[in-house]
């Protein structure tokens, strides 16, 4: 976000997003703490005494049970996004970080080997050929780059191409629908091929 008021791209008030959107996060944080605090000092409420029954049970009956609330990725309900976030949409989501390689022979995390700016992935794609001008302009003076990931079984195109040994990242992308993904700097999607690939509303 602030890569974008540097950029010129983006408005002061762009900064009025961030209460809106981690707000929700610190509340749940702190909420968690505190739970996990009377747990440590046995001093559990009735609910809490029958998430640890449940868990217990699920034990049992050999049953891997649901992930505990801190444990789920991080997301975003609202804020500097180009739609709206809902349940099948990639929308302020936090991609995997699978080991990727490149058309170089590098291997690393994704983050690893895009940097730290704005940058668009496009599934088995060049990102570029789905944006506009318009669209790559905005884009451009952001700084961002634009970085094509393939599967292990199709060939680079380009030397900036990522290469997903697993599949991890492309059946992320493909289980939103999202052809084309918009990474902020803080790694949550702002926007993506389906709801558009224009930035955020708040600009200069």
């Amino acid at each position: 976000m602030i890569a974008g008021l540097v950029a010129g791209a983006a408005a002061e008030t762009l900064l009025d997003s961030y209460e809106a959107e981690r707000a929700p996060n610190v509340a749940f944080m702190t909420a968690e703490s505190e739970r996990l605090g009377r747990i440590i000092k046995m001093q559990m409420t009735a609910s809490e005494k029958a998430e640890a029954l449940f868990a217990a049970v699920f034990g049992k009956l050999g049953i891997k049970p649901p992930p505990l609330p801190i444990a789920l990725p991080p997301q975003l309900d609202t804020g500097w996004l180009s739609g709206v976030p809902v349940k099948g949409n990639a929308l302020g989501k936090m991609p995997p970080q699978p080991v990727m390689g490149t058309a170089k022979g590098r291997y690393g995390k994704l983050d690893d080997l895009i940097g730290s700016g704005f940058v668009l992935l496009g599934e088995n794609c060049d990102p570029t050929k789905l944006l506009s001008q318009d669209q790559r302009a905005e884009w451009d003076r952001l700084g961002a780059s634009y970085r094509a990931v393939r599967s292990v079984d199709l060939a680079s195109e380009a030397d900036t191409d990522l290469i997903d040994l697993d599949g991890t990242l492309l059946n992320w992308m493909r289980a939103h629908g999202a052809k084309v993904i918009a990474l902020r700097p803080d790694r949550f999607v702002v926007a993506e091929h389906v709801s558009g690939l224009e930035l955020p509303s708040v600009r200069r």
